[in-house]
């Protein structure tokens, strides 16, 4: 069991038939390849991301792969930078959160066996104005690690709205690493601020586009003239 940070490297945990329970922090600062996997490949083991765990992927170096052998349940947060592999998801309820998820843009890659058929939220924010991934604003991106086909019909959009952008701007929110991979919607549920929609699967990917600004009353020119554009 994990309730503090545990940080791992480059290299191998082996957990053979046991559990790891995750509460607190997974830091994986690779840069090269780490893996969680059993020295007996013969044998079975588990890692449970509790609602208060976090994995953290924090270097786009190298891919964090959970392996065949190691049965990974999520209910905390996967986040971070550069690419996972989760090879066998029992089940995913957690929230899937490209870059840090507290104002910092970032991409992450996960495979498809990590979407299809779960029921996680991912996390998106757009944190300065402008339409570049990685930069301006967070994506996922799916690998093709064992299927061509990535269906999020029971995911959770959640959005959130940090950046002042230009009316029309369209966010490539999810992108396909193989552009013949299928990524199929809607969105079983979706969290967004009023100012965004026209959501659009385009085959290889999702984007979402702002439709509206929000303005809001600061009463600036010390007057409650409606009209006057400084109270606003």
């Amino acid at each position: 069991t994990n309730n503090g940070t545990f940080t791992l490297l480059d290299g191998t945990v082996n957990l053979n038939t046991t559990t790891l329970l995750n509460n607190s922090l997974i830091s994986l600062p690779s840069t090269s390849n780490c893996f969680f996997s059993t020295s007996n490949l013969l044998d079975t083991g588990f890692i449970t991301n509790t609602s208060t765990g976090i994995i953290f992927k924090t270097s786009y170096s190298g891919i964090a792969e959970f392996g065949n052998n190691i049965k990974f349940i999520n209910n905390g947060t996967v986040k971070g930078f550069g690419e996972y592999v989760f090879a066998n998801t029992l089940t995913n309820t957690g929230i899937i959160s490209p870059g840090d998820g507290n104002n910092s843009s970032g991409i992450v890659t996960v495979n498809p066996a990590f979407i299809t058929g779960k029921n996680p939220t991912l996390w998106i924010e757009t944190n300065t104005p402008g339409n570049v991934a990685g930069t301006n604003y967070d994506q996922l991106k799916i690998s093709t690690y064992n299927f061509s086909t990535v269906n999020f019909s029971g995911v959770t959009l959640s959005l959130q709205d940090n950046a002042i952008g230009t009316v029309g701007t369209i966010y490539r929110i999810i992108d396909a690493v193989n552009p013949s991979t299928n990524v199929m919607g809607p969105f079983g549920f979706l969290n967004i601020p009023g100012t965004f929609g026209n959501i659009i699967f385009g085959g290889s990917y999702v984007t979402i586009q702002k439709l509206l600004h929000t303005i809001l009353w600061d009463g600036g020119a010390g007057t409650s003239n409606w009209n006057d554009a400084n109270n606003w």
